[in-house]
């Protein structure tokens, strides 16, 4: 028992009223609920144990509540003062122009106003933004005193009076903090040296925290994750061609496993085009950003982890190159690659906007409920008349192109 377990009760009590929210706004997304949050957890346990209790209270605290800025209805994200300062202080420098581009020509994140918006204009649009700021809009959740339905607010209401000092501020400044750091845009060099404590004489690095969170979130890519395709993955697909990337390729990886120093990425299929989609998406443009931003943390404190991906019959592959994928997924580049064959299918003009990347498609022909209904050809038949026909290997780094080849 800690003196800080009615903290993380009232955390996970706050969380279940308001993560189920997430899928009813965006229920084209991948799956952000309470399954999501308790993996998060297992993982970064799995990747720093031993842990002391306040960072384990902390870190349980921030995988329960990294995504509850997604369940909150774009109408109140005025309310919470979330400034352009605020977010770009922390991000990267060649994503700044990017993130100051949400903020259109205002200072703080507007709320938008539903009345007479399409649904599908909805998600299109600000489904986007949200998914980009949600970060922000979890910590100021977290963290405002003027917001009245706020986590701090609900603490100070609900916790007995003696955890309700000055250091629940602090406490609570800290998980904040991790939270908008989970973000793969934003720049922790600038936390490095940033170590804080609250209830205990114990101080937390908040990049090393943040680092551990952001990885632990990107290495739930499992099928536990997309169980909700199969019904859908046709609603999807009439809102948003783009998500379907973000679900069927989890399909195909059975467990993300972390032993002896070694995070491995186990798939449960050999078909060349699927582990290709888990290779290329899942690992290349997912994982890997968050992997290489945590080991350059990591190595702070001599903790060091190889990234592998293990194939049913094949050998564990090490993966160590960056990047997995070069410009696979550059629209323009691709789609000289792409049009010759999109143009001998009919189906597959009427279907997909030029904007399309090789990805994309990949991930359309991997969804047997799609392809069945839209009679489209073999994913194997597209990935080998890429193989055969292009320079798409080009584009792949030499560790992929080996795995690829071995496979084929």
């Amino acid at each position: 028992m800690s003196v800080l377990d009615p903290i993380l009760k009232e955390i996970r009590n706050y969380c279940s009223k308001i993560i189920p929210f997430v899928n009813t706004i965006f229920p084209h997304y991948a799956e952000h609920n309470e399954s999501h949050a308790k993996r998060v957890y297992q993982y970064i346990i799995n990747l720093i144990e031993p842990i002391h209790v306040e960072e384990d209270i902390l870190l349980s605290s921030a995988a329960y509540l990294h995504d509850i800025g997604m369940a909150l209805m774009p109408t109140e994200w005025s309310k919470l003062r979330i400034t352009k300062n605020y977010v770009l202080k922390d991000i990267k420098p060649e994503k700044q122009e990017e993130y100051s581009h949400l903020f259109g020509d205002k200072e703080y994140l507007e709320s938008i106003d539903l009345k007479g918006l399409r649904l599908k204009d909805f998600y299109l649009k600000h489904s986007k933004i949200a998914r980009k700021m949600h970060p922000w809009i979890s910590a100021r959740l977290i963290e405002s005193t003027d917001y009245e339905n706020s986590l701090y607010n609900y603490l100070r209401e609900n916790l007995p009076k003696g955890l309700c000092g000055t250091e629940l501020k602090v406490f609570i400044k800290m998980l904040a903090t991790v939270v908008k750091l989970h973000s793969s845009s934003s720049n922790l060099d600038n936390y490095r040296n940033r170590n804080m404590c609250a209830y205990y004489d114990y101080e937390i690095n908040i990049a090393k925290a943040a680092a551990t969170l952001s990885l632990a979130d990107t290495l739930d890519c499992t099928k536990e994750r997309a169980k909700s395709l199969e019904l859908l993955c046709e609603f999807i697909a009439k809102l948003d061609m783009l998500q379907i990337k973000h679900w069927v390729f989890k399909r195909f990886v059975d467990k993300v496993d972390i032993r002896e120093n070694n995070i491995i990425i186990e798939v449960n299929t050999v078909s060349l085009p699927e582990v290709a989609g888990v290779l290329l998406f899942e690992v290349g443009k997912n994982i890997y950003k968050d992997y290489i931003r945590s080991q350059n943390i990591y190595k702070d404190y001599k903790i060091e982890y190889a990234l592998s991906i293990k194939i049913p019959s094949y050998n564990t592959y090490t993966i160590t190159e960056a990047p997995l994928l070069k410009d696979i997924v550059d629209k323009e580049k691709n789609m000289v690659n792409i049009k010759p064959y999109i143009e001998k299918y009919e189906e597959l003009r009427k279907i997909f906007a030029e904007e399309l990347s090789f990805i994309d498609i990949l991930a359309v022909l991997c969804e047997p409920t799609l392809a069945r209904e839209k009679n489209l050809p073999p994913p194997e038949d597209f990935f080998n008349y890429l193989y055969m026909k292009t320079s798409l290997m080009e584009y792949i780094s030499p560790e992929a192109r080996k795995i690829l080849e071995e496979i084929a």
